[in-house]
């Protein structure tokens, strides 16, 4: 009895002991617990945090008042209450691992994007997370996968240069093992007065699949999109201002261990390409069930002009074997509408089912495209009927039509003004493989006015290469309906141009970017058509006399100069040397004297050159289309600029001979600053007559085209560059080669290099001396040209 007394008394001392320590202990870490809880805040998350108070419960910690700030500005929370569930324990001996639980409530987060230190401020939390992110399964690894967490009553602002962008309202979110719920009372997007979008009530579900999470049920309550007319709004497009936002919150760099975020897609192999609809759906578990409801879509042109899409329902649910059923619809303000019934499979990029569009205005397609410069709101629709049929193999069939009426574009790239009126059909048969990632097009059609281009061929895009073979032809059409088919704001007064007879074409191009020089270009025309009336202001006759010649320089001074037959700055044809025009054939446009005013091989050379240097860098301009430019056009730099340039070379073509048009070229072209024609420049460079100017000073003259600013440096130096006497040499060199001039002349132009001069104002008239003769037959071998162009010139 007395033994058993003694062993009692040792085991209550005993646990007297442990109390003791585990009051020191609670006592001990009670004082501690809001530094700790500080510091572990701040270097886990790289920001400065403060604590209000920090408590320990008998089941873990409580925080009270925590106030986080991006160390370099720009971000903020305030989080009310948060509470972590652990062994006290344990954690003495585990650390974090010890957490089982974490839950927040009352939070509030505001981000200012115009903030010169957000960006860094970000970095450095996303690199604070990276460097304190465990390695599961690793040494000392944390395995959250058990862990609970609970988000209660969140609230987000984030505001950029033009003001408020997004506003969350009362969001939730609770995480327990693989399963995530969310849930948010409302979600704004720009400010009521401007673009915006807002979202109703919402609820989701989500399911972690290979570290992946992805949406299992996603509900949305009334969801609504505003498009205000540019003109109108204020400050950039609701759309930029979301990428805008989200490239500086997700950084330049996103950190690609992280974690995926709630229905982000996981990671694709290094140099791979997922493909799109893989990416769209890739955020959906196969038995996925998306339902959105009473959703309005809404373009305001002005307050008395309203366009919207009603009552608009989108439901999508998966199968479970790869397949989805997607059924979208509603009805637009001016009785048009929107029906999709689509089965997809996204991993093989199949897909059947139809779409049908019912006259929407592209005012309300244009918040979900490609920034479109639409002109006025008010005007624009868009119809379309499409039909899918997936086969037994990799193969999706695909026909239908849409029709474009009334688009009206303004954008200085396409025309100084608005254009207008631009109606297109398009149509046809054709089918798409995903194993190949090719379309096929069987039967294309795309309508413009009277005027119809059919297409076909093949068009394919994997993650290393592209393919494009497409042929096009136009059928027998009257020239007028030809011309007709662009619209009258493009043409500006060459629409009052008149044609009689018919124009057929037939053009077709291969281009694998594989091999970008095997690269083919053909074009086979057969013109009938004959001018009947031209608008009085592009009438050749007024270059027969005396003429003004009017250039806008790109500082918008005006030059000008009195030229033509009989005036001082006017030299003939025939009284200019044979090497200059030789020259500037070989340098400009070798094919001159062969082709109708257009270089099919030249356009063929600089679409391989600049698709190899992945931009443009060199044009495909005849010495017609030069003349075009000079003598009737601006030096504007626009699509409506290039069609008129177009016209005007056919224009030219037919009412100049190819003498009359070379000889007005080198009268009127600039070869320095304020030296316009040859005349002024033989006496400005040399000191000589057009007549009297030899080899290397014709290949000086020819090699300053068609930068003639940019070469003046030589002149300026009083001497060749390296780079001009090489391209000089080169220049000569060809010039033989093509048989444009002889042995003796090439020679004798070497020769002159060695010892360029120019001549200066005020210097002594140059000496008479003795040229070489041309040497050149008088039929040249003609130019290695593609074998259709005797067809593309046959009339």
């Amino acid at each position: 009895m007395l033994r058993f007394v003694r062993e009692r008394s040792v085991w209550v001392v005993a646990a007297l002991v442990v109390l003791v320590l585990l009051v020191g202990l609670w006592v001990w870490g009670a004082a501690q617990a809001r530094t700790k809880a500080t510091r572990l805040l701040s270097e886990r998350l790289g920001v400065d945090a403060q604590i209000e108070d920090a408590r320990l419960t008998l089941d873990g910690v409580a925080l009270r008042g925590v106030d986080v700030r991006g160390r370099h500005g720009g971000l903020e929370a305030r989080i009310e209450r948060i509470d972590t569930t652990m062994s006290l324990l344990a954690a003495a001996f585990k650390g974090a691992t010890a957490v089982r639980g974490v839950s927040a409530s009352g939070l509030d987060v505001s981000v200012d994007l115009t903030h010169d230190g957000l960006e860094a401020s970000l970095a450095e939390l996303r690199g604070s997370r990276a460097s304190n992110r465990p390695s599961p399964g690793g040494a000392g690894g944390v395995n959250t996968g058990g862990r609970t967490y609970s988000l209660t009553d969140l609230s987000a602002r984030v505001v950029d240069e033009s003001g408020p962008l997004a506003l969350v309202d009362r969001a939730s979110l609770q995480k327990q093992g693989d399963d995530l719920r969310w849930s948010v009372e409302g979600v704004t997007l720009g400010e009521r007065d401007t673009d915006h979008a807002t979202v109703g009530p919402t609820r989701a579900s989500f399911h972690r699949d290979d570290g992946a999470w992805k949406i299992h049920e996603l509900s949305i309550e009334g969801a609504s999109v505003r498009a205000v007319e540019s003109k109108r709004a204020k400050g950039k497009p609701l759309a930029r201002r979301v990428r805008e936002a989200l490239a500086v919150l997700r950084g330049h760099t996103p950190d690609a261990s992280a974690e995926p975020a709630p229905g982000a897609e996981p990671n694709t192999e290094s140099g791979s390409m997922p493909r799109v609809p893989a990416r769209l759906f890739a955020r959906l578990t196969p038995d996925a069930h998306v339902y959105v409801s009473g959703a309005q879509i809404e373009s305001r042109a002005s307050e008395d002009h309203v366009e919207r899409i009603r009552d608009f329902k989108w439901a999508l649910r998966g199968n479970g074997d790869g397949w989805y059923r997607l059924r979208a619809g509603g009805e637009t303000s001016d009785d048009g509408g929107l029906l999709v019934d689509l089965s997809v499979m996204p991993a093989e990029a199949r897909a059947e089912g139809s779409v049908e569009v019912r006259r929407i205005s592209l005012a309300l397609l244009a918040p979900f495209l490609p920034e479109i410069p639409l002109h006025d709101t008010k005007l624009g629709h868009v119809s379309a009927d499409l039909r899918l049929q997936a086969s037994a193999s990799d193969e999706v069939m695909i026909e239908g039509s849409a029709k474009v009426r009334e688009l009206a574009l303004a954008s200085e790239r396409i025309a100084p003004e608005p254009i207008e009126h631009i109606n297109v059909d398009v149509g046809g048969k054709g089918s798409w493989d995903a194993g190949e990632r090719r379309l096929r097009i069987e039967r294309g059609q795309i309508r413009m006015g009277e005027a119809r281009v059919l297409v076909d061929g093949e068009i394919e895009r994997t993650p290393e290469h592209y393919r494009v073979d497409l042929t096009a032809t136009l059928p027998p059409t009257r020239c007028n309906d030809v011309v007709k088919a662009i619209p009258d704001d493009l043409l500006g007064s060459l629409a009052r141009f008149q044609w009689e007879g018919n124009w057929s074409a037939l053009g077709r191009i291969s281009i694998d970017s594989r091999d970008l020089e095997a690269a083919e270009l053909s074009i086979r025309v057969r013109n009938l058509c004959e001018f009947v009336r031209a608008p009085r202001w592009v009438r050749v006759e007024r270059f027969q006399q005396p003429f003004r010649h009017r250039v806008t320089e790109p500082d918008d001074t005006v030059f000008s100069m009195r030229t033509g037959p009989g005036t001082d700055n006017w030299v003939a044809l025939e009284d200019i040397s044979p090497f200059v025009t030789a020259a500037v054939i070989s340098h400009e446009d070798g094919g001159f004297y062969d082709h109708g005013g257009f270089a099919p091989w030249a356009i063929r050379d600089a679409i391989v050159r600049n698709l190899q240097e992945g931009g443009y860098v060199v044009g495909a301009s005849t010495i017609t289309m030069q003349l075009a430019k000079n003598v009737y056009l601006r030096r504007d730099k626009n699509m409506a600029r290039k069609v008129q340039e177009v016209i005007l070379t056919w224009w030219l073509e037919n009412a100049l001979d190819k003498d009359e048009i070379l000889q007005l070229y080198l009268n009127v072209i600039e070869y320095g600053p304020s030296v316009y024609g040859l005349r002024q420049a033989a006496a400005y460079y040399f000191g000589r007559r057009p007549a009297d100017l030899s080899p290397a000073e014709a290949a000086f003259l020819a090699c300053m085209l068609p930068s003639p600013k940019r070469y003046h440096v030589s002149y300026e130096h009083g001497e060749l560059s390296r780079s001009m006497k090489n391209r000089m040499k080169r220049l000569l060199e060809h010039m033989a080669k093509r048989q444009r001039i002889g042995q003796e002349a090439l020679e004798y132009g070497l020769a002159e290099l060695e010892d360029f001069r120019f001549h200066r104002r005020g210097d002594p008239i140059p000496p008479l001396r003795l040229l070489p003769p041309l040497g050149a037959p008088e039929t040249p071998a003609p130019e290695a040209l593609d074998p259709f162009e005797a067809l593309f010139m046959a009339p």
